[in-house]
């Protein structure tokens, strides 16, 4: 899986403006329901974290049917970009110091600090998120919160 995500073109955070971020569970979600031809509309990005959770999940928690849709979708030649970001998952210290880094409120925002970091990096960019994740991203909590920098969590690609 990693040499599959290693071919996809890598951008840094200052060239990633405006992109749809990708959180992990929005791809699963994504996959299972047959949806990802939806990326060929959309300027999509997955964060260099999210790839490695990726590499992790695939592993232990995508049914096979999805794993392979996983590959294939990796394989074509799409917008999906990766944005190479320092931190990486299983360290909460590092995901913590990252979101400070760039909004030091979200944290009261966000529990947990490895959901803080797709919107620390949403926020550096300028970025819209589709996620899945009810508990921790798409609140009205956080919404409100993000009203100030112009950025939506939304749980459905922006067309439906």
């Amino acid at each position: 899986m990693k040499e599959l995500f290693a071919m996809l073109p890598h951008i840094s955070p200052a060239e990633a403006h405006g992109q749809l971020l990708l959180d992990t569970c929005f791809i699963i979600y994504m996959l299972e329901e047959q949806q990802e031809k939806a990326l060929l509309k959309h300027d999509c990005a997955i964060l260099s974290f999210t790839a490695e959770e990726l590499s992790f999940v695939e592993q232990h928690k995508i049914h096979d049917k999805s794993k392979v849709r996983l590959r294939h979708l990796l394989k074509q030649e799409h917008h999906l970009k990766i944005i190479d970001v320092d931190v990486h998952p299983g360290n909460p210290d590092q995901e913590r110091s990252f979101v400070r880094s760039i909004e030091p409120g979200l944290l009261e925002n966000i529990e947990d600090p490895s959901d803080a970091v797709l919107i620390a990096a949403a926020i550096r960019t300028q970025s819209n998120v589709l996620t899945r994740d009810k508990h921790h991203l798409y609140t009205s909590r956080l919404e409100n919160f993000l009203n100030r920098y112009g950025i939506e969590v939304m749980n459905r690609f922006p067309d439906g």
